[in-house]
């Protein structure tokens, strides 16, 4: 099974004009993005484009116009060495009732004819609260970015639509899905694994026995003396002054 990720286009790999992106002179990429795509790439996802543009099919622009602004976005994207596995539009208008306009998951379903994953480990990338609630009806997990819709979609994820992740862009996103999965290089170093503290031994220094003075005496020397005064007569003391006279 290949590794897979799946990801929303307008505000998230590009700015999102809050209109359509009808020539590839609108398409700017959004902060960060062109790094996401290729630490994808290069950690070997295959990565797959998911994106309604209803403006073909309510007569903004025409199909070609939504093809030419693919075509330009993979021509900047392989200057930087990353490659997209394949992209799937929905060119339906917004109220045609189609099964791919998401949150219907045609288009998921479409995408899984060419290649296998596992959907336990894959994630789905959007802006809006659509995109998660496709993201979850398919099966798969989903991360929510604040960019394009994201910071107005918030709100509404309650409930059955909180997804498993949420990021400031695609770049972080990105870094949150390796760093919980293992499954990419991940932009954190890790850190290094402190050496034990070695503790110095704790030397005693043995007790140093003193000289005895002049005026000390041993225990045993003490005890002689008495003995020696003890068996000597008793001779009164004025006797004593007498013989010093």
């Amino acid at each position: 099974m290949e590794k897979v990720i799946f990801i929303d286009r307008d505000g998230v790999i590009n700015v999102d004009l809050m209109g359509y992106v009808e020539k590839p002179a609108d398409f700017r990429f959004e902060e960060g993005a062109v790094e996401a795509l290729k630490k994808l790439h290069e950690a070997g996802y295959k990565i797959i484009v998911i994106s309604n543009q209803a403006g073909v099919g309510d007569g903004v622009f025409s199909s070609d116009a939504c093809w030419d602004v693919h075509k330009h976005m993979l021509a900047l994207l392989a200057k930087e060495s990353v490659d997209i596995f394949s992209a799937h539009y929905c060119l339906h208008g917004k109220t045609a009732g189609c099964k791919c306009r998401k949150p219907e998951i045609g288009l998921f379903k479409e995408a899984e004819k060419r290649i296998e994953f596992d959907r336990k480990k894959t994630y789905f990338i959007g802006d809006k609260a659509t995109d998660i609630q496709a993201g979850k009806t398919y099966g798969i997990k989903t991360a929510f970015v604040r960019t394009g819709h994201g910071r107005e979609d918030e709100k509404l994820l309650k409930g059955d639509l909180v997804p498993e992740l949420r990021a400031n862009n695609l770049l972080s996103a990105v870094n949150l899905i390796f760093d919980r999965y293992h499954s990419g290089p991940s932009k954190r170093k890790p850190r290094k694994p402190k050496a034990p503290r070695k503790k110095k031994p704790r030397v005693i220094k043995p007790m140093q026995n003193e000289p005895l003075k002049r005026d000390q005496k041993t225990q045993p020397e003490r005890k002689s003396r008495l003995k020696k005064e003890a068996s000597k007569p008793f001779e009164p003391f004025w006797k004593k002054k007498r013989q010093r006279s």
